[in-house]
């Protein structure tokens, strides 16, 4: 964690919550950090939580091979193995 993130958990967690105990503060604290590491936006992803940057990555990569069957109906085997029928 950055310098940055320490003010965040200190803020956001350790000031909001009470602890029974060492273990309950450990926990705690690994639950704050997963949603904070997660689910909170992130500047460095355009403004999206790390689950929303990847969900929005595998719909790019969807999208483009997509795009790339419609370009080449047939599959890119059968294109090579064709360009080997063309040369010999």
């Amino acid at each position: 964690m950055s310098i940055s993130d320490d003010g965040k958990l200190r803020h956001e967690c350790l000031n909001e919550r009470w602890f029974l105990n060492m273990i309950d503060a450990q926990e705690k604290i690994a639950v704050w950090r997963e949603a904070y590491s997660q689910e909170r936006s992130h500047s460095s992803l355009q403004n999206l939580s790390p689950c929303e940057f990847v969900e929005e990555c595998c719909w790019n990569l969807q999208d483009q091979r997509l795009n790339t069957e419609m370009a080449h109906p047939l599959g890119q085997d059968q294109r090579t193995s064709r360009l080997h029928e063309r040369k010999n």
